[in-house]
């Protein structure tokens, strides 16, 4: 049996394409049938998660149709574990993502 080294193609599995590709990819097919050039479509795909990520960084909240992301500090507690016969003091992140999706009805 024939397999192609590119996922998604014709003669493989559609859903193993998706989980092979990624999302990402598949948001940018969707802007290409929309009319935008494959280069086009990825750039503005990863301009938008970029732009995601750049502002969860600055601590700010994101608002989308879907939902919204924010950024909450979690309580600080130190935990010891033993490395090399000497403890070590370990401290978990400091803040986490939040995902609070939007009733869509």
């Amino acid at each position: 049996m024939h397999r192609s080294l590119n996922a998604g193609t014709h003669d493989e599995d559609p859903d193993q394409a998706i989980t092979s590709r990624g999302f990402k990819h598949h948001i940018a097919l969707a802007l290409i049938e929309r009319g935008c050039t494959w280069r086009q479509a990825h750039k503005a795909v990863d301009l938008f998660f970029q732009s995601i990520k750049m502002a969860l960084r600055r601590h700010e909240t994101v608002d989308l149709p879907f939902g919204t992301f924010s950024v909450i500090p979690v309580p600080q507690r130190r935990q010891r574990r033993w490395r090399f016969g000497q403890p070590q003091l370990v401290f978990r992140n400091r803040f986490r993502v939040v995902f609070t999706p939007r009733d869509l009805d």
